[in-house]
């Protein structure tokens, strides 16, 4: 008996000497008192010279910011409140981005949020899905998945039907016909009635493609202008990869395919092809500033520089639906005035790694994916807003 007094009376002692009064569990209980804010996956906890140190990764965009309270393990008192900011470096070229005015205020900034919780639009989750498109009617979203495959689901989340196998990037044409890439880098077009499949013809790597409104033109950027330019000693041509989207320039293909165009042949960063709401313009980055060309029909094509479109991104500019357009800032999901480009609602201020969003055509829906972990795969979802 006394034996058993003396071993519980050491198991105390060792407790209060190795500090494990506070044990995991009590320790994030609190921090969440003390201010813990959620971050975008489950905080990290490790334990160093009897103090209980509790990371909360708030947002990892362009850099990873950490909300660090640490706790005594032994009196639970909280030793420190603060933070650390981990600056990411990125290597290569990058697109042109939107400058939200007044980022620096936007705590401050009355905003209406969106209490509607988002669900998923695929239930189980199938996987690695991305590159959602909505059909101009607003009934069916068209997306990628798993190993390049996709599917069509409508926007309630039923009805979900596997089209391609080995394709990528859906586009809808019309209500009835949707566009893809199949394996062999051919543009397909599918009607989801019929499941008739037509190849749109034509050759090109079509990277960046996008339909003009008017279901007349195809412009992408391609690499093939320069095909003839690069010949080996048999007069065969030269094909290499471009580096940071140098080498692609902007090719406009009719949609029967029997009209091919070069706008631009300049062996510099030509990216993020965008069309007018009409189709009558087309707009393009080179390297980071925005150009417009119109009169397509003409055999050379001229283009021009446009101010207007400085300050935001042509990625950004083609989701604008009724005067908003959806944007990601320090993770977390807001609509963007397209005029002031100042924020004007809150759609979702739980911070995720959000990606592809967009609006229904009606505004009626957000579309959007998330991924849990930093490698784990991305989740389709849908947001109600009114």
């Amino acid at each position: 008996m006394n034996r058993i007094i003396i071993i519980l009376i050491l198991l105390v002692f060792h407790q209060l000497s190795f500090g494990q009064v506070i044990d995991k569990n009590k320790a994030i209980a609190i921090a969440n008192e003390n201010g813990l804010q959620n971050g975008i996956e489950p905080p990290l906890i490790e334990i160093k010279d009897n103090v209980w140190e509790i990371k909360s990764l708030l947002c990892d965009e362009t850099e990873n910011t950490y909300q660090v309270i640490k706790v005594d393990a032994t009196t639970g008192e909280v030793k420190m409140e603060g933070g650390y900011v981990e600056v990411s470096i990125v290597v290569g070229g990058q697109s042109k981005t939107t400058k939200i005015k007044n980022p620096e205020n936007l705590n401050d900034i009355p905003l209406k949020k969106i209490d509607k919780e988002p669900y998923l639009l695929m239930t189980p989750n199938i996987g690695r899905e991305c590159n959602p498109d909505i059909s101009p009617n607003n009934k069916f979203v068209a997306f990628q998945y798993e190993n390049r495959k996709i599917g069509i689901i409508n926007i309630y989340g039923q009805e979900f039907e596997n089209i391609c196998s080995d394709c990528m990037y859906p586009q809808w044409i019309d209500n009835v016909w949707v566009a893809y890439l199949n394996g062999n880098n051919q543009l397909i077009k599918r009607n989801i009635k019929t499941q008739k499949e037509f190849v749109i013809p034509g050759t090109g790597t079509f990277n960046n493609y996008q339909i003009s409104p008017d279901n007349k033109w195809i412009a992408y950027t391609s690499s093939e202008v320069w095909y003839a330019q690069k010949n080996d000693s048999l007069e065969l041509p030269i094909i290499s990869a471009s580096v940071n989207g140098q080498e692609l320039d902007l090719c406009l293909l009719s949609m029967d395919g029997k009209t091919k165009k070069y706008i631009t042949k300049i062996n510099k960063y030509v990216n993020s092809p965008c069309w007018s709401e009409n189709g009558d313009t087309l707009f393009f980055n080179i390297e980071h500033t925005t150009y417009f060309a119109t009169h397509l029909e003409k055999n050379t094509i001229n283009y021009f520089p446009i101010k207007e479109l400085d300050s935001i991104s042509l990625t950004d500019y083609r989701k604008i639906v009724k005067g908003l357009f959806p944007i990601k800032y320090k993770c977390k999901i807001y609509a963007i005035d397209k005029n002031s480009l100042t924020p004007r609602y809150l759609l979702n201020e739980k911070p995720g790694r959000y990606g592809d969003l967009l609006f229904t055509h009606d505004l009626k829906y957000l579309i959007f994916t998330k991924q849990e972990y930093k490698n784990s795969d991305k989740e389709l979802l849908i947001q109600k807003l009114d």
